[in-house]
């Protein structure tokens, strides 16, 4: 079964998490729209770009 150390570390992390969804309802916006406006950026400045460029692209972010 589980110790008392164990469910106070997972009382913890519950905590944790619970402060980290806190976090990401507030701040997920800013990012959620950060890379949309990075996107429209990038079309606004930049033809469609070629898959070609897109493998240039993923094979510098080593993906």
């Amino acid at each position: 079964g589980e110790t008392l150390d164990d469910q106070r570390a997972l009382q913890i992390a519950l905590d944790q998490l619970s402060l980290l969804g806190l976090d990401n309802d507030e701040t997920g916006s800013i990012y959620d729209n950060e890379p949309r406006k990075k996107s429209v950026n990038m079309t606004e400045c930049v033809p469609v770009p070629s898959s070609e460029h897109v493998a240039e692209i993923v094979g510098r972010q080593g993906g």
